[in-house]
C-alpha cells in the first residue's frame, strides 16, 4: 500500500465526549504545527503530501480555518485543504488558498436506500447528484469521498454505498449511482474544462480526461425534461455517447446527438446525464 496524502486532524472542531485533538477556529494550532510536520515528514525521505484540516463541516473551512492559514502562509507547508460536509456543504469556491479542496467525508442519516428520487430525502440518490454538482462544479472540489463504500447486512445505515442485503449479492445504493455518473468517465488527471451559459436547473461541469476525451455531467434538479446543447471550442468531437440515471433508469445508455461542434442530449427531471465525446 502506498500513502500520498498525510492529515494530522479529524473533526477538530467537534467536541465529543472524549479526549481528542481540538483546534480553535483562528487554527492557530494547525498553524503551529504544520512547519514541524512539513519538516519532520521531509527529514524521513516521505514523498506525502500534507492535508488540513478535516473541521465537520465546509462552514467552518470556508470561513475560519481557510482565511486564517492563508493569513499565516501556511499554504507552503499545504497539498490539499480538506472538510468533512456533515455539518455544511461546500456551495461556493474558497479563493484565499490556491490548492485543490477535497470534501474527505460524508453521509445522511436514515437507512440504506436503493431509491433514486421520492421526496428529497437525505439517503436518496438524486440529493446526493445535487450535492456533488454544487460541490464539484460550484465550489471547485476535486474530490469528494463519502463515508464508505460497502457494509454486509447494515441496511439500518445509509452511510455505505453498496450493501449484501443476503451476504453475497451487491446491492447499490441510489446514492451509489450518484457518485458513478461523476466518476465511471472522468477519470484521474482529468482537468475542468471552463463552461459559459446556462439551462435553468441545470448544473453542468466538463472536464478532459489525459486521453484527450472529454466529459459533461449535467445534473437537472427541475421538475421538467431539458434539452441541452453544447458546443465546443477549439475541440471537435468525433462521436458522442451518453449515460442516464434517474427515477428507473440507473446508467443507462441514452441518446445523444451530435452535429460539428454541437451535442443535445435530454436531461430528465431529477435526472443526471453523462456525456462522452471523443
Amino acid at each position: 500500500m502506498s500513502i500520498t496524502h498525510l492529515g494530522f486532524l479529524n473533526e477538530p472542531d467537534y467536541k465529543p465526549g472524549y479526549s481528542q485533538m481540538q483546534i480553535s477556529t483562528n487554527a492557530a494550532e494547525a498553524i503551529d504545527f504544520l512547519p514541524i510536520l512539513s519538516k519532520t515528514v521531509s527529514s524521513a525521505g516521505l514523498d506525502v503530501n500534507i492535508t488540513c484540516c478535516d473541521a465537520v463541516g465546509w462552514g467552518t473551512t470556508t470561513n475560519d480555518y481557510a482565511p486564517a492559514l492563508a493569513k499565516a502562509g501556511s499554504q507552503r507547508y499545504m497539498s490539499v485543504l480538506t472538510s468533512h460536509s456533515y455539518s455544511g456543504d461546500a456551495t461556493k469556491e474558497i479563493t484565499v488558498l490556491n490548492l485543490p479542496k477535497w470534501n474527505t467525508e460524508a453521509g445522511p442519516s436514515g437507512v440504506f436506500s436503493t431509491t433514486w428520487y421520492a421526496s428529497g430525502a437525505a439517503n436518496e440518490g438524486f440529493t446526493w447528484a445535487n450535492k456533488l454538482a454544487v460541490a464539484i462544479v460550484n465550489a471547485k472540489l476535486s474530490a469528494y469521498l463519502f463515508w464508505e463504500g460497502l457494509e454486509i447486512k447494515q441496511q439500518q445505515s445509509a452511510l455505505h454505498l453498496i450493501d449484501t442485503t443476503d451476504g453475497t449479492t451487491a446491492v447499490p445504493s441510489g446514492i451509489f449511482w450518484a457518485f458513478a455518473m461523476w466518476s465511471r468517465y472522468i477519470r484521474p488527471g482529468a482537468v475542468a474544462v471552463g463552461v459559459t451559459g446556462s439551462y435553468t436547473n441545470v448544473i453542468t461541469g466538463a472536464y478532459k480526461n489525459t486521453d484527450g476525451s472529454v466529459i459533461v455531467v449535467m445534473t437537472n434538479s427541475g421538475t421538467a425534461a431539458q434539452s441541452v446543447k453544447t458546443s465546443f471550442s477549439g475541440f471537435t468531437p468525433r462521436a458522442a455517447s451518453a449515460w442516464v440515471t434517474a427515477t428507473g433508469s440507473t446508467f443507462a445508455s441514452t441518446s445523444a446527438g451530435l452535429s460539428g461542434t454541437m451535442a443535445t442530449v435530454s436531461v430528465p427531471a431529477k435526472g443526471v446525464v453523462t456525456l462522452k465525446l471523443t
